[in-house]
């Protein structure tokens, strides 16, 4: 976003003269904020094509003047059905924004400010499916906000007054919407009323009225003129035909005095005569309504034309702004009542001055220039992949997972941390996304982007062992994830945590958790990512060239490959059938949290691991089989059985395609699977054995159970389960969810995944080690992370007590486990000959190393 813009935009439409208006108005407060700024401007209907503005202007005035029902019924039609709302600017938006597309292009403008309703649906196509990243503001250049007006994925829409601003919120839920300052030239203002009248040769003696209805003149204006007149000798009427000719050949026809009626055509001194009148008629309620409010003239609103005009004028009446004449009579008592008690006239000056506000255009416009240019987006219906997450969480099982990123400095800056969070914000809303309140038609959930949520008040400063807050940072951890976060208010949560023992080589933390709907472990890695410092950040990885009759060969093959393993897979995931049930018997799920964490190091995490012919994956799930069993053991519970866990395994794609997956279609499409936070985990069971064996043995019946897993076409069974559930009704995603994300199915849940491996810093300071925290499911009380972080392998256990007591005792004995299993490495390297490996030992496929989740060809396993 360019700080001061170089060139501004300007989105207006010749349909009449009200949006040019407002463009003009906003063009004087552009030259004024920015004043080496260039202005453009663009014509809405010209650019829809040759013929487009005529056609258009031609139906709107016949809508007007001669079929007023017909436009009445369109208004009313797409403002209380949202049906033929969306049909109407899903047609318009992509007509108008494909045309628009190149103009703006051309032009280049750091900043876009739209007065029309079709451009603002052209830039809400270009936002939604093109890549415009510049501010765009649209000004609302009347009062009443029709929803085809609003399109939340704008960055800012402008209304007119405060009674406006909740009908806006209401029609286009999820909408930035702000009072602006009047769209009108600096010369509507309150002026010299006496030096106004003799320049314009009207007598001071007079009440002067004018009717003032548009550049079109519409309305019944001779009727106008007629109560006005019959209001009293000292009335005189002036009326403002605009370009209407027949309309001014009528008036004039009439051959009333000058002092009586006053008969003007277009004119370019419109401020003129709103300075120099007592009261203002008006019909629309548009331009001229903003006008006269900014030159601090009464207004009556007499028999309001339909759609727009009618809408226009109940909300200006139900504000003060203006008075009501629904017919020639009423507006003859109106204008005679103030003629005669300058008493009233008076409080109705105070209402109107009062109702101006002191809004400035240079400050909206700035607002807008400050704006990230990614506007809040549409409503998005929550992935089934996602929405599972939701169906399953609850105030006991709360579906959230995060991060303990420890620093090695004291006294991290609580400022900066907001500071960070809020610039990433600014360039991604996925921080201010939230669960809509209530869900669709078809009962799915719906992300918005809410820019109300404030994200400095999301993270928040713990000291240890003060004002309350436990001693230690595993029990601080343990009470924050045992808090659910609520995802109709904001997704994610953060704390900055000092005051940790100066023993430890780590001196604060940052933990963070956001709501498993809105992504998995992954998700997680890229928004604290997007935190780090700058100049940390690695060069991206090139994807693979290849041709594209080579891809559709891979395609091809991938498919057939694909269908296979997922016939093979849901046939092998039903006969698995429910699990043996392990932790405490008869335990109900509680609300309290443990954690505890472990820190192995990764190089000789991975040197152990080839010495055992494993990959790393292998090896931490073996690890975390051996601690459950000598934990089951001192229990007392049989041993000599298997218990299941879930792994979670990446469906995201990379530069190089899964194994019997097809490429995706489109670089685009890859680059977007890429980016996008989203759950893209498919979870797949293994049945880890817990009896007594050493490491190695584990270790190597684990790779085999997994291998086999995979041949079967596990993983492609449930990434087809996840994407077939899209189709489902919401009633049955839930049930499903609930059903199968459950103790019934597994028994623990163990999560390996990607870190970044180059040291990285945050706030300035040294991150020293990222440990991960799972959600927990129902019945489930325990679940493992694990990350490779810089030089570390870091693991996160999340406990229920309730239902597997002892995590400290589980942390401890992953670390012993392990250093166990490195001396037996060790000494059978040492026995064998120099160059020689295990006869078992295996490769560990690119899939299952661990890496940067920026990398184009490694996934976790």
């Amino acid at each position: 976003m360019t700080a001061v813009p170089r060139r501004a935009l300007i989105i207006s439409a010749t349909i009449g003269e009200g949006h040019n208006s407002a463009g003009r108005a906003l063009q004087e407060a552009v030259e004024r904020t920015w004043p080496d700024c260039e202005v453009g401007w663009l014509d809405t209907l010209s650019a829809m094509g040759p013929g487009v503005g005529p056609v258009a202007r031609a139906w709107y005035i016949s809508q007007i003047q001669h079929l007023p029902w017909m436009y009445e019924f369109f208004f009313s039609a797409t403002r209380r059905r949202r049906w033929p709302l969306l049909a109407t600017r899903r047609l318009i938006g992509s007509w108008c924004g494909r045309r628009l597309a190149p103009r703006i292009r051309e032009f280049a403008p750091d900043v876009i400010i739209s007065t029309y309703p079709l451009g603002s649906a052209g830039l809400s196509w270009l936002r939604q499916h093109r890549t415009l990243d510049v501010p765009v503001g649209a000004w609302v250049p009347a009062f009443w906000p029709h929803p085809y007006w609003l399109y939340r994925n704008l960055d800012i829409t402008y209304v007119m007054h405060a009674q406006a601003v909740p009908i806006a919120a209401r029609a286009e839920p999820g909408i930035r919407v702000a009072v602006g300052a009047l769209p009108v030239r600096d010369a509507f203002a309150p002026g010299d009323r006496a030096a106004a009248r003799a320049r314009l040769g009207i007598s001071d003696d007079s009440f002067v009225a004018v009717v003032g209805t548009g550049s079109l003149a519409f309305g019944r204006v001779d009727a106008a003129v007629t109560a006005l007149l019959a209001a009293g000798p000292q009335v005189q009427a002036v009326a403002i035909c605009g370009h209407n000719d027949g309309l001014r050949a009528q008036l004039s026809a009439r051959g009333e005095p000058p002092g009586r009626l006053r008969v003007v055509g277009w004119t370019d001194d419109m401020p003129s005569w709103l300075t120099a009148c007592d009261v203002v008629v008006a019909t629309a309620g548009g331009a001229t309504g903003l006008e006269a409010l900014a030159c601090a003239v009464p207004l009556i609103m007499f028999e309001p034309i339909a759609g727009h005009g009618k809408a226009n004028a109940a909300l200006m009446t139900s504000a003060g702004l203006a008075v009501p004449a629904a017919s020639p009579d009423e507006l003859t008592a109106v204008v005679s009542r103030l003629a005669a008690d300058p008493a009233e006239r008076a409080g109705l000056d105070l209402a109107v001055q009062a109702g101006q506000g002191d809004h400035r255009r240079e400050d909206d416009l700035a607002d807008l220039a400050a704006m990230g240019g990614h506007g809040p987006g549409p409503p998005l219906p929550v992935r089934a992949g996602d929405a599972r997450f939701a169906h399953v969480h609850s105030q006991a099982v709360p579906q959230q997972v995060g991060a303990v990123v420890m620093l090695n400095e004291p006294g991290a800056d609580l400022a900066g941390l907001r500071a960070a969070v809020g610039r990433a914000a600014e360039q991604n809303p996925y921080l201010r996304r939230r669960l809509a309140s209530k869900p669709s038609r078809l009962g799915r959930d719906r992300w918005l982007i809410d820019e109300s949520i404030e994200t400095r008040s999301r993270i928040t400063l713990v000291t240890l062992g003060s004002d309350g807050t436990p001693g230690s940072l595993e029990e601080v951890v343990g009470d924050f994830f045992a808090a659910p976060v609520d995802p109709s208010a904001a997704a994610w949560q953060m704390l900055l945590v000092h005051g940790l023992p100066p023993d430890q080589g780590e001196h604060s933390a940052v933990v963070v958790k956001i709501h498993h709907a809105l992504g998995d472990s992954y998700a997680l890695i890229r928004m604290l990512a997007g935190l780090l410092d700058p100049a940390t950040e690695p060069a991206a990885r090139p994807a693979p060239q290849r041709t594209a009759r080579g891809n559709a060969r891979r395609a091809a093959a991938g498919r057939a490959v694909c269908t296979l393993r997922v016939v093979r897979g849901l046939a092998g995931m039903m006969l698995d059938g429910s699990t043996q049930p392990t932790g405490v018997p008869g335990a109900a799920t509680g609300r309290r949290r443990e954690f505890a964490a472990v820190s192995l190091d990764s190089r000789a995490v991975t040197i152990t691991a080839r010495q055992f012919g494993v990959s790393p994956a292998d090896l931490v799930l073996a690890l975390t089989a051996d601690t459950l069993g000598r934990q089951m053991a001192a229990r007392g519970e049989p041993t000599e059985r298997t218990i299941r866990v879930m792994v979670p395994r990446t469906l995201r794609t990379t530069g190089r395609p899964l194994r019997g997956h097809p490429p995706r279609a489109s670089a685009r499409g890859r680059a977007r699977d890429a980016r996008l936070p989203a759950n893209r985990t498919a979870g797949v069971l293994l049945d880890l054995p817990v009896g007594q064996m050493s490491l190695a043995e584990r270790a190597a019946a684990t790779r085999t159970m997994r291998q086999a897993r995979m041949r079967r076409g596990d993983a492609d069974a449930a990434a087809f389960v996840l994407g077939a559930m899209n189709v489902l009704p919401a009633p049955l995603q839930r049930a499903f969810a609930r059903a199968v994300y459950t103790s019934r199915r597994f028994n623990f849940i163990v999560s390996i995944f990607p870190g970044l491996r180059r040291t990285r810093r945050l706030l300035g300071a040294e991150i020293a080690t990222v440990y991960p925290v799972l959600a927990l499911a129902d019945g489930v009380g325990l679940a493992v992370g694990a990350m490779a972080w810089g030089r570390s392998m870091s693991i996160g256990l999340l406990a229920d007590p309730a239902l597997t007591p002892g995590v400290t005792f589980l942390a401890e004995n992953i670390s012993k486990a392990f250093a166990a299993g490195e001396r037996l490495a060790s000494a059978a390297s040492a026995e064998r000959p120099a160059g020689a490996v295990p006869a078992d030992a295996k490769p560990a496929p690119p899939d299952e190393s661990f890496a940067d989740p920026g990398g184009t060809a490694r996934q976790a396993g």
